[in-house]
């Protein structure tokens, strides 16, 4: 069973240097505010390891809103995810767990930097737009696929 993120325990031991997605992971797509439980549990992962929120959303203003609401510094680079120039100007100094719901994003993004990755639960809102149930869709499909190929390999 996929996890929540707040629902989410992570080792304290090795200490890590997390990649958190926002959205669908801590936040639906568009909204701002983090739940009281996504806020404790983003409190217990930053007092074990180096956390850091990174997003594809095209609103920084929104994505800023979030990181200080939370507390986290805010992976900002041209590029995005899966590509693994984004955390080009991080100093890791850590093995690196990336966590996120989606599977061509995120897991194709640890892949590229050749970390660990944990998926969680997507949160999804009812005011999400067709075209993000359709990505959500689409990649769940994707997963799904590349998952029973795996089972075959």
């Amino acid at each position: 069973m996929t996890p929540r993120f707040s629902d989410l325990v992570v080792p304290a031991t090795p200490r890590r240097t997390i990649i958190l997605d926002i959205d669908g992971t801590l936040v639906a797509d568009g909204e701002i505010e983090l739940s009281p439980d996504t806020i404790a549990a983003l409190g217990a992962l930053a007092g074990a390891h180096d956390v850091y929120l990174c997003s594809n959303n095209v609103d920084p203003e929104r994505s800023r809103a979030i990181a200080e609401t939370s507390g986290l510094p805010l992976l900002m680079s041209r590029y995005r995810k899966p590509d693994a120039r984004v955390i080009s100007d991080l100093k890791v100094r850590h093995p690196i767990l990336v966590i996120g719901d989606k599977y061509l994003t995120d897991e194709v993004f640890a892949r590229r930097l050749k970390a660990d990755f944990i998926r969680v639960e997507r949160i999804v809102s009812h005011e999400d737009a067709l075209l993000t149930r359709l990505t959500y869709v689409f990649d769940d499909a994707v997963f799904a696929l590349a998952k029973a190929m795996n089972r075959f390999v």
